[in-house]
């Protein structure tokens, strides 16, 4: 790391320090999504559609409501988001043999595939990304991370669920170009 930017940036107010991070986080997501090629890279499916894949290949086979708790989101949003992963064959859904009523999914042959590809790609895209970066850095920043996540595990709960038809935010943060964009899902 560079001493003088690192001097430089413990001078940084926190306000200071949260308007350059909201400038460098999408510009590094996004020169990193294009170094990869996956379904993700290509629009071929959205972030929360990914987060629920990996829950329900985390959680094995699960229950709309089971998967919904997890995420936080309200039963109808789990279920468009499964509509969609079951379309690109990704999930199945099927209900339960003893509770008809039970709506149960699961992860497909394709979509453990898909996932493991993931892994895979995203993996190789942060060696290229860290390779530059001292193993003392590297070390630094696993803990900085480790320790944001333990923060923001230990913050309550908030209403993450933004439905069809709900105005939703704009992705870029950067102050000096602000613009109208759609939800997350493009739509």
């Amino acid at each position: 790391m560079n001493n003088s930017n690192h001097k430089v940036s413990r001078r940084l107010t926190l306000e200071a320090f949260a308007d350059r991070l909201l400038q460098l986080i999408p510009q590094v997501m996004h020169n990193q999504v294009k170094q990869e090629r996956n379904y993700l890279a290509r629009g071929l499916i959205t972030l929360p559609q990914l987060w629920t894949l990996r829950q329900v290949a985390k959680l094995g086979t699960c229950s709309m409501h089971t998967l919904a708790q997890s995420q936080g989101l309200k039963a109808s949003t789990i279920t468009g988001l499964v509509d969609r992963l079951v379309k690109l064959g990704l999930l199945k859904r099927f209900t339960n043999e003893t509770d008809r009523r039970a709506v149960l999914a699961s992860i497909t042959p394709k979509g453990r595939k898909i996932m493991q590809a993931l892994h895979t790609e995203h993996r190789q895209s942060i060696m290229r990304l860290f390779q530059h970066i001292s193993p003392e850095e590297r070390a630094m920043y696993l803990a900085i991370i480790e320790k944001i996540g333990q923060a923001l595990a230990a913050l309550p709960e908030q209403n993450t669920d933004v439905s069809p038809g709900k105005k939703t935010v704009s992705l870029d943060y950067s102050p000096q170009r602000p613009r109208h964009r759609r939800g997350l899902s493009g739509r």
